[in-house]
């Protein structure tokens, strides 16, 4: 499994699936919601965890921010969805960044080794061409796999403070699936997760928290 489907499979969209469900309808969200989620640390972790240890630590700082946009139905239906626009200029400054680290890397890398090249030298007799790796390891097919993890849609329904969604249209919410939330009629603050065992624990998801989503102007 790729480095980006595992991470979105394993971490932020078991957020959106995990928890929010309830047994009251609610008019009060109805409308389109948006939240910018930095998942950095979470992200480079799982680019991390496929490096060689040498070059891992090079690694440690990049930003990646999800945009989310997230629209609830009068008819008891949501739909979330990756902002593109946003998507774009993340996956592009992290491509930067990516190639800013290796560069770094080699330049160490070099020193280290007391060669007198230059980085360009190095790579031109090595045939590395940093932007193409980084292209490569941020490819539009694995973006759009990850897009796909966090895109879809389902039933949603709000009870004494507490937020379920259905895993798809086709599904009912499940009772002990749900995140916790706060809400000002301009803000969504989703403030926890929990499931079948409680609160959730797993350091990965509870670093997120809390979510807030601000109400986009119709």
């Amino acid at each position: 499994m790729s480095m980006v489907k595992r991470f979105a499979v394993g971490s932020f969209a078991a957020v959106l699936l995990m928890g929010m469900s309830s047994c009251s309808q609610t008019s009060e969200l109805v409308g389109s919601w948006h939240t910018e989620l930095d998942v950095s640390e979470m992200f480079n972790s799982s680019l991390i965890a496929q490096m060689e240890e040498d070059i891992a630590p090079y690694f440690s700082d990049g930003t990646f921010v999800l945009g989310i946009d997230l629209v609830f139905s009068e008819d008891g239906t949501y739909q979330k969805s990756i902002n593109d626009e946003e998507m774009t200029e993340t996956v592009d400054a992290y491509k930067e960044y990516m190639v800013s680290a290796m560069t770094s890397y080699f330049e160490d890398y070099l020193a280290d080794n007391g060669l007198s090249m230059s980085v360009e030298e190095l790579l031109i007799q090595s045939d590395l061409n940093l932007e193409e790796l980084a292209d490569q390891a941020m490819s539009d097919t694995m973006i759009n796999s990850m897009k796909a993890e966090f895109e879809g849609k389902g039933k949603y329904k709000t009870e004494d403070g507490k937020l379920f969604l259905s895993m798809g249209v086709d599904y009912e919410v499940d009772p002990a699936v749900y995140d916790t939330y706060e809400f000002d009629g301009e803000t969504l603050t989703l403030t926890a997760t929990y499931d079948e065992n409680g609160a959730v624990e797993d350091e990965m998801i509870t670093s997120l928290y809390p979510i807030t989503f601000t109400k986009v102007a119709e």
